[in-house]
């Protein structure tokens, strides 16, 4: 081999080493495109994700004193349903001992004579 088709030789390959490190140039750079455009998503699915859970924790939030004040409204009714049964059963017990007595008073015959 002669030194001249030892220079060509040399000089395709490096040639063809240039080539493919422009190519690989290239697609380094859409690579790198790729995921910067995939970094740009990610980062606003996670600004929505956020967004969502916030909006959500404030949901929860709302409904737990809802239910809270729910608890205190329906807490009053049972004490005053409590206080009403009592203030019942007292008129029927006054009621029972009248009658108790009326009943009594019909037995021993007319005129409240025995």
């Amino acid at each position: 081999m002669t030194i001249d088709e030892r220079l060509e030789k040399l000089t395709a390959r490096h040639e063809a080493l240039t080539l493919s490190g422009e190519l690989l140039e290239k697609r380094q750079e859409a690579l790198t495109q790729t995921v910067q455009l995939q970094a740009e998503k990610q980062n606003r699915e996670a600004a929505a994700f956020r967004q969502d859970l916030r909006r959500a924790v404030r949901l929860g939030v709302a409904e737990a004193r809802n239910h809270r004040r729910r608890l205190h409204t329906l807490d009053d009714y049972m004490t005053k349903l409590a206080a009403a049964q009592l203030v019942t059963e007292e008129k029927v017990t006054a009621i029972g001992l009248k009658l108790e007595g009326l009943i009594d008073a019909l037995r021993r015959g007319g005129n409240g004579k025995p």
